[in-house]
């Protein structure tokens, strides 16, 4: 029953995911930075809450911990039921029929995303069993992912003020980059302290990537296909959050953790090249185009 009722839960989130990427692309009335910066924030105060909670139920047992997971998401219920509405949008996609085709910069971010949510996922299953391992304790692992939410929630404001010269693109490719060494580092480290430090450089990673990915692609795209172009980009995380755990154990159990994390890091800092050296060549060319007219 329990991978059963995992693929459940995965299928439901990549339908919620999907769905409040899209919705926050059609929000007119404020700017595309402040709307995906207070939905990064907002997510992770529910990480902060959550990791808390679950430290003060987990000695009373998972089941609390599981109804109040579930009471959570009758009220994502409630809210959606009563105040999520696009009657309008429908309608004009309905009648114009639109297909999103997603272009070769919005592939190279899906495939970038696929890379960095591939290695997230890792800290949910893998390094878990890899702390304990090492010694630490199941509340030294959840109080990092509190670590993880304060720095968010506190910080994201403060990050996007100091990289607002930067444009879409260099906030995440930088972002990625950040989070790529964080895995690099996860190979050397034996004790608590390492750990915080490298989840908090992960953070400041995810911190460049998280609003600045639906901004990019929102960029790349025409009105009537935003929805389905995050739609897109959040399979793509769906995916690697899904291959990852499987691909991740086939590593650990036939090389080491190590060579998961030397080989996690690989995989995104060749994408990030891969994308930075297209937009050097697209740039260059289009300054030639330019020089000949």
């Amino acid at each position: 029953m329990y991978p059963l009722l995992l693929f459940i839960i995965g299928f439901g989130d990549g339908i919620i995911n999907t769905n409040l990427y899209a919705y926050a692309a059609m929000v007119t009335h404020h700017s595309q930075r402040k709307v995906f910066n207070l939905l990064a924030v907002t997510m992770n105060l529910g990480v902060v809450l959550g990791t808390i909670i679950v430290g003060l139920l987990y000695q009373r047992g998972v089941t609390y911990i599981f109804l109040m997971a579930a009471l959570m998401y009758l009220g994502c219920l409630s809210l959606v039921s009563l105040h999520f509405s696009l009657p309008a949008l429908a309608k004009v996609i309905a009648k114009k029929r639109l297909v999103f085709r997603p272009s070769k910069v919005v592939s190279a971010i899906a495939i970038l995303v696929f890379t960095i949510y591939f290695g997230y996922v890792m800290w949910e299953a893998p390094i878990a069993v890899h702390m304990t391992n090492l010694g630490m304790s199941v509340q030294d692992y959840t109080n990092l992912w509190t670590i993880n939410g304060l720095i968010i929630v506190f910080l994201q404001t403060v990050i996007g003020w100091l990289a607002r010269k930067w444009s879409y693109q260099a906030r995440v490719l930088i972002g990625s980059a950040i989070f790529a060494v964080s895995f690099l580092m996860l190979t050397t480290a034996k004790n608590y302290v390492l750990f915080i430090c490298i989840m908090a450089i992960l953070t400041l990673g995810e911190m460049l990537i998280s609003p600045n990915v639906p901004i990019w692609v929102d960029n790349l795209v025409t009105e009537n296909v935003r929805g389905q172009a995050q739609g897109f980009v959040n399979m793509m995380i769906s995916l690697g959050r899904a291959v990852g755990p499987l691909i991740g154990g086939v590593i650990i159990e036939k090389y080491s953790y190590n060579v998961l994390f030397l080989c996690i890091f690989l995989l995104i800092m060749s994408v990030v090249l891969i994308i930075f050296m297209t937009n050097k060549v697209t740039r260059h060319n289009k300054a030639i185009d330019f020089d000949k007219s």
